[in-house]
């Protein structure tokens, strides 16, 4: 059966895209044991399926930037603009789909999604401004009755005070902090726009840095195995 995960905050720029797409391209790879392209995989396609509910649609922006440069997207794609797709998601005999959704919080789909997700993933970028958003957002999720998981996200390397300060508001609220924390890398911000994953980020240490902390977010999430 395939697990559906909804990415979810009512505010911009926390990383619902960006964490969605390298989670999804890293849960891939994992799953399969390969670097991870369509074409490697003999008895079925991706194990992983990314749907977006954002009008915007930055996934399939995504998607074609790395079609545009010659290259196999690590996942399948969905663009979803009705509820009455959502529940055929589990049709396709993936084995993770991730939903990416815009901040809207009123947004009927949004909450369509909501009801026919098994769990919600909720980052949180270390800055002040996306607390009353995360706790906004937090409420909705509760009010479903959907188990949730609160990622910290672009935290600045180097300086662990202030991850440390958003994980501790994390846990006096109550919720559920997941123990892998993502930090601020260029490489992250650029991916959508040079057409890459974390599949593709070159060998230097910055680099080895930003896939460890997608790679150790898969893992803490459960989704596919160690590489």
């Amino acid at each position: 059966m395939t697990q559906l995960h909804l990415w979810a905050n009512r505010k911009g720029g926390v990383g619902k895209t960006t964490l969605g797409v390298n989670v999804a391209a890293q849960t891939n790879r994992s799953i399969l044991g390969i670097p991870g392209t369509p074409a490697a995989r003999l008895d079925r396609s991706p194990a992983v399926l990314v749907a977006s509910i954002d009008k915007q649609h930055s996934v399939g922006f995504w998607v074609r930037q790395i079609e545009g440069r010659g290259a196999e997207t690590p996942f399948d794609y969905a663009a979803i603009d009705d509820a009455g797709q959502l529940p055929a998601l589990r049709t396709f005999g993936h084995d993770h789909a991730f939903i990416d959704s815009a901040g809207n919080l009123e947004e009927p789909l949004l909450h369509a999604a909501l009801e026919e997700c098994d769990d919600v993933l909720i980052p949180m970028d270390c800055t002040a401004l996306s607390i009353e958003p995360t706790i906004d957002t937090v409420e909705i999720v509760k009010a479903a009755g959907k188990p949730f998981v609160i990622i910290l996200n672009n935290w600045t390397p180097g300086d662990p005070s202030e991850a440390r300060y958003f994980a501790d508001f994390a846990r006096g609220q109550g919720w559920p902090l997941c123990p892998a924390m993502v930090r601020h890398y260029k490489l992250h911000a650029r991916g959508a726009l040079e057409g890459v994953t974390v599949l593709d980020y070159k060998e230097n240490r910055i680099a080895r840095n930003a896939a460890a902390d997608i790679t150790n977010l898969c893992q803490s999430l459960g989704y596919g195995k160690a590489i």
